[in-house]
């Protein structure tokens, strides 16, 4: 490109991103503001664990672990003493403008556009409102990813005709791509199959061959480098647990949850959220950017039966109609896509289609500018007159984003709000250095404080947690079971949340109402009022700061451990025993998943043999010794007809909600039939049926003479489900209730409102024994009532079935209705105080330190519950898993005094896969270089 040219480009894109020539930290939502002490933690090796994010209490992170180089660079740069205003700029908007420049520049001359087509398709691709909100909503990633994926596409297409350099280099490229953001791989290889289709049309026979050829060898030296690469991530996930995206992110439902982007939006190339950024709040259709579709489709017409004009106009639409996402026309087109092809399904928000529509414009407008200059014959003699379409088709992308230069943005391309304030939270925060993580309401703000010792939580995403979601009073207002909940105090002290925090609205993205501000201060003033936060705020709107009385620490012990059959109501009444404190008593709720009962037996989930001692109390909330006894069962051995059916009643009218729908499902449950439940599920969801239904259940486990359990829900809308096989009647259940307990649940009020109460049916979700299967036939479910509701079916041996009920005199069983009357020294303050103290050695690696332990206790991990931890005695070498505590939180025995390690073992696997990533980089680079000084 021309020096005038380059010129042009660097005064527009100086204009428009001089905000950040400015000095100051500049933050959004997706780039909030970090400590120098949490982002030196990112100079390490991958961690499989973290708690650097929003999520406080730790979580495996392996589905984002192929962006750790981006993680490493930015701890390097503040292991330099480099502070978050020089990182941002060094690594957010600096190589979003250098490499999309580069990249833009690079694809459109090899499209042959070059001039002021060049000029403007530049700026198109670097300032539409996509880029535009993307580094204003501080997705620098991703901002990168679009940056770059110009350079990645270009050197994939050379590759195919090139030689083995310029593959190898096409292979890096992919991989840096990946760095970025992996899901714009998925993009690119759409991009890459289309160009592949629409060239290979305009083959000749005799290089058909050779095309195809050199196209997989080019795709099979990117797929070796890519997991050479990758390794250090694609191992642990291979050997150990794999990426698994949340169950509600792979719903159908997801795409029209998600599904802003209308046809007119994807046309006009405006993102939907322009330009206030805020969730849902999507931005008419405006008639000034008309005018873009308008030139870009005029390509064709100007330049026509041009090859390279095709392929680009087939992007084109393709790009629009996939970014449209669910969105007429023919929006079932992307539910199939995401339901049916493999990969789709990371794609929710279809907006990150708008990467093809922004390339496929810049060339396109590249090439009618081009022509433009070319067709209007100036009768001016001096030929700089032609300058004057494209500085004012620049200075038209310029006006369509005034928000920009006007002040309006709400992210990173404005000053952030009350910093002061936030400045003074977080001298609060830093003064303490005691471990205390920080929960902000209702998310993290841009300014909110993070650090090694103080990790921060959501609010937003604590409410979908089991013990959370179970204390609020209905799904309108998502966070009150911070001030509903009775034992809410007890669950934020062990689950070691220090502060809340509360910061106001951000007026410039909210429209506040007086309802909103009178919301705002209200929930204030009942936290301030709450009995377990302390009397004196720390620091007042519009960043309310409150610190509770008590939280614990990373690690504490509980001498008293009870495996739990029954619901969290359990909570409401442990709090009326005097003295109880829950970070005394270990909780493990049976019936959170199968085999959990056997957690008794030495804390490990496997079963055990009916000899070994028992380790816990076992309490019946509301159970019989059948629950119980189920608690034992392995997972094998069960059945969830939730499984077999889909969200909206099939033929048959059943219907199912999982897990994840608790509370929905419970205010659904409460608002149709006046009934409410706060059982667990097993983690395998509900088969609902509505009125007279049938339904088949084939599995093979389904065995003649083998006894048939079955788990279901007992209510006063309830009626009777018979079990058949083959017309033979294996059993019934009768699940109406006449005159069912009363449920009242209060909804707290403030100082000008008293509150609410709302009053339900008590349903129980219990077992039954259906009886002995008479074959090996499919199982036929018929239900009668208003309502019934199948959890499980358990199929067992009559063998195994009479050993684990004959073995029940073995455990220490007390019921709810025995507690109350007179077990509740079981619950007294402990009098053990052993001292623990620990090292954080890595965020998946700690030495726990224990003395003073007069009998075998629980070590409370209070990170997230996973499976996958362990703990190991330094001196005997003994290794047990964690179980779930809470609910919520990780569980270890220990028996005796010493030095424990605890640690998450797939995090071993990272090593040596570093070392296979290690490897490939040194020969591809090595490769590279020989093969360069081969060509010279």
């Amino acid at each position: 490109m021309k020096r005038s040219y380059r010129l042009i480009t660097f005064v527009f894109l100086l204009f428009i991103f001089s905000s950040f020539l400015f000095p100051g930290n500049r933050v959004a939502n997706d780039y909030p503001l970090i400590s120098a002490d949490s982002g030196i933690e990112g100079f390490s090796p991958p961690s499989l664990w973290s708690e650097r994010s929003a999520e406080g209490m730790g979580e495996y992170v392996i589905s984002t672990l192929w962006s750790w180089p981006m993680d490493f660079l930015y701890g390097l740069l503040f292991k330099l003493g480099f502070n978050f205003s020089l990182v941002e700029r060094l690594l957010g908007v600096t190589p979003i403008l250098i490499l999309g420049y580069v990249g833009i520049s690079r694809l459109l001359s090899h499209f042959k556009i070059k001039g002021y087509g060049r000029v403007v398709g530049t700026l198109l691709y670097l300032t539409n409102t996509y880029i535009i909100l993307l580094v204003d909503g501080g997705q620098f990633s991703i901002g990168i990813a679009y940056a770059f994926f110009p350079i990645s596409f270009i050197s994939v297409i050379k590759a195919i005709r090139s030689t083995l350099l310029r593959k190898i280099i096409a292979g890096l490229s992919v991989c840096v791509l990946g760095v970025f953001d992996i899901r714009f791989i998925y993009i690119l290889l759409i991009l890459l199959f289309i160009y592949f289709i629409y060239e290979s049309i305009f083959l000749k026979k005799d290089e058909v061959k050779r095309w195809i050829r050199s196209s997989f060898l080019t795709g099979f030296i990117t797929l070796l480098i890519f997991t050479g690469l990758n390794f250090y991530w694609l191992l642990p996930a291979l050997l150990v647990k794999a990426p698994v995206l949340p169950s509600t992110y792979q719903r159908v439902t997801q795409t029209s949850f998600l599904s802003f982007t209308t046809l007119g939006h994807a046309l006009y190339l405006l993102q939907p959220h322009w330009y206030l950024n805020v969730f849902g709040k999507v931005t008419p259709l405006v008639a000034g950017f008309a005018f873009i579709p308008m030139l870009v489709f005029l390509t064709p017409v100007l330049k026509k039966k041009d090859r390279n004009v095709g392929l680009w106009l087939i992007v084109a639409v393709i790009g629009i109609f996939l970014t449209k996402g669910v969105n007429a026309p023919l929006g079932t087109v992307y539910n199939w896509l995401f339901v049916n092809i493999p990969g789709f399904s990371l794609f929710r928000d279809s907006t990150k289609f708008f990467f093809l529509v922004a390339l496929a414009y810049s060339v396109l407008i590249g090439y009618t500018v081009e022509e433009l200059n070319q067709k209007i014959k100036w009768k001016m003699e001096d030929g700089r007159w032609k300058i004057v379409i494209p500085i004012i088709l620049c200075l038209y992308l310029m006006i369509i984003i005034k928000p920009i230069w006007t002040g309006k943005m709400t992210g990173t391309f404005s000053p952030p709000i009350n910093k002061e304030d936030f400045t003074k939270v977080s001298e609060v925060l830093k003064k303490d250095t005691d471990f205390g993580r920080v929960l902000w309401i209702p998310s993290r703000p841009p300014l909110g404080h993070l650090s090694p010792i103080h990790p921060i939580l959501e609010a937003s995403r604590i409410a979908a947690k089991r013990p959370f979601s179970s204390a609020n009073v209905g799904i309108y207002e998502s966070f009150n079971f911070i001030r509903v909940a009775s034992y809410m105090g007890e669950l934020f002290d062990i689950a070691g949340i220090k502060y809340i925090g509360y910061p106001y609205p951000d007026t410039r993205r909210e429209d506040l109402k007086s309802d909103n501000i009178d919301y705002y201060y209200s929930f204030a003033e009942q936290l301030q009022n709450l009995g377990w936060i302390d009397d004196i705020s720390l620091y007042h709107p519009p960043v309310a700061l409150f610190k509770t009385k008590h939280s614990e620490d990373r690690f504490f012990t509980a001498e008293n451990k009870f495996l739990v059959v029954g619901s969290e109501g359990i909570y409401n009444e442990l709090l009326n025993i005097q003295n109880f404190g829950l970070q005394n008593n270990a909780l493990i709720f049976a019936e959170e998943g199968p085999g959990l009962g056997n957690t008794c037996k030495n804390g490990s989930q496997q079963v055990k043999t009916p000899s070994e001692p028992e380790t816990c109390k076992v309490l019946l909330y509301d159970k019989d010794k059948i629950d119980f006894a189920v608690t034992l069962i392995d997972r094998s051995a069960f059945i969830f007809p939730s499984g077999y059916l889909d969200f909206d009643p099939d033929e048959s009218g059943w219907w199912k909600r999982e897990t994840a729908d608790f509370a929905r499902f419970r205010y659904f449950l409460q608002e149709k039939y006046s009934i409410d439940s706060l059982d667990f599920d097993y983690g395998g969801g509900y088969a609902i049926a509505e009125g007279n239904k049938k339904i088949q259940i084939a599995n093979n486990i389904l065995k003649n003479g083998e006894i048939l359990l079955a788990r279901v829900m007992q209510s006063s809308r309830g009626g009777k489900i018979e079990f058949y096989q083959s017309e033979n009647k294996i059993g019934e259940i009768i699940t109406n209730i006449e005159n069912p307990e009363k449920i009242n649940i209060k909804l707290t009020g403030n100082s000008k409102s008293s509150g609410k109460y709302f009053t339900y049916d008590k349903s129980d979700i219990r077992w039954f024994e259906v009886g002995e299967l008479k074959s090996d036939d499919d199982l036929e479910i018929r239900t009668e009532g208003s309502i019934n509701i199948i959890n499980a079916l358990v199929v067992t041996p009559l063998e195994n079935w009479t050993t684990i009920n004959a073995s029940m005199y073995q455990y220490n069983i007390i019921d709810r209705h025995e507690l109350i009357d007179g077990q509740k020294s079981y619950f007294l303050a402990s009098d053990s105080n052993p001292d623990v103290g620990y090292e954080r050695i890595s965020p998946a690696r700690y030495k726990v330190n224990i003395n003073g332990l007069k009998n075998p206790e629980t070590l409370v991990f209070s990170e997230t519950y996973d499976p996958l931890w362990e703990i190991k005695n330094i001196e005997d070498g003994v290794i047990s898993n964690s179980y779930p505590l809470y609910s919520l939180i990780n569980g270890f025995n220990i028996d005796h005094d010493g030095v424990y390690e605890v640690y998450f073992p797939p995090q071993k696997y990272t090593y040596p896969g570093l070392l296979v990533s290690g490897l490939t980089l040194v020969i591809s680079i090595s490769g590279l270089i020989l093969l360069k000084k081969k060509q010279s």
